[in-house]
């Protein structure tokens, strides 16, 4: 399980900050296992959402990660080999 906002739709400032082209708050919930969603890419939108956020947009968004957690375990049964190989 996860969610990212598309980098197409974040935008660096002059000043450094960035700026989401969003009106509603999001929350990204993602998977600490999740084979998927790499967590590098986690960590991505968490500096953008969260720590390097314009101050007009400071707690629109927010980024969380569930320990234990993959992108299957909510996904109908069978995985695809893909997801455990």
């Amino acid at each position: 399980m996860g969610s990212a906002v598309e980098r197409q739709y974040i935008q660096i400032q002059e000043d450094g900050t960035s700026k989401v082209d969003f009106k509603a708050p999001i929350f990204s919930i993602n998977g600490e296992l999740d084979g998927l969603m790499r967590q590098s890419r986690v960590a991505e939108q968490a500096w953008h959402l969260q720590k390097n956020i314009d101050p007009s947009q400071k707690d629109m968004f927010f980024v969380s990660i569930l320990q234990g957690f993959n992108h299957a375990q909510f996904a109908q049964k069978p995985y695809p080999d893909y997801i455990f190989g």
